[in-house]
């Protein structure tokens, strides 16, 4: 082979070579990942509050049982802030009917009305106490929950979600967040 050939094999090599090393990126703690060792989230309230909401979030997941004996997968995503000025806490139950599958990577959407947990349903309930807004919660109205990472002890997801209080107040809440699996205390 001519020495022009192998120089170009080198010099191409030395090019590509750098993007291999600089390439690969961890899915759940990456170098600049802004939440590399505990849960964290970033959720924007979008409209006329225009407010940015911080803390930390932790997940739990469990198996259970319907009245009907049917299995039910669940995810609970608790976030929470009690600095003061800014408390606020947020909880997002993820549930699915075990014949479709356990909960992983993908969408999940604010379930329409829930009459009771004893029944079971598929889908997303959530709800939000936020001090600098009232004494009263707010329930999710539409929206959904999406997972785009999930590991035995992290995921990571972002929230799309409108959430309504019993006066007819209305807050939009978009961000992202990592969650880590809660620990018993």
């Amino acid at each position: 082979m001519p020495y022009s050939f192998w120089k170009s094999v080198k010099i191409g090599l030395l090019v590509l070579l750098p993007f291999f090393f600089t390439s690969y990126i961890s899915p759940l703690h990456e170098k600049n990942d802004p939440f590399p060792y505990h849960g964290e989230y970033k959720l924007r309230i979008l409209g006329s509050q225009n407010q940015v909401l911080t803390g930390a979030i932790d997940f739990e997941t469990a198996l259970e049982r319907s009245a009907g004996g049917n299995a039910i997968s669940t995810l609970n995503l608790r976030l929470r802030n009690d600095q003061k000025g800014n408390a606020h806490s947020f909880g997002f139950l993820i549930s699915r009917q075990q014949g479709t599958g356990a909960i992983a990577r993908g969408t999940y959407r604010i379930s329409g009305k829930i009459d009771g947990f004893l029944n079971s349903f598929d889908g997303v309930f959530a709800f939000a106490n936020i001090e600098a807004m009232g004494e009263l919660p707010f329930f999710a109205k539409n929206g959904s929950i999406y997972i785009t990472d999930i590991g035995p002890d992290s995921l990571r997801g972002s929230i799309e979600v409108k959430l309504e209080s019993p006066e007819g107040k209305l807050l939009n809440i978009k961000g992202n967040f990592i969650a880590v699996r809660r620990r018993i205390e």
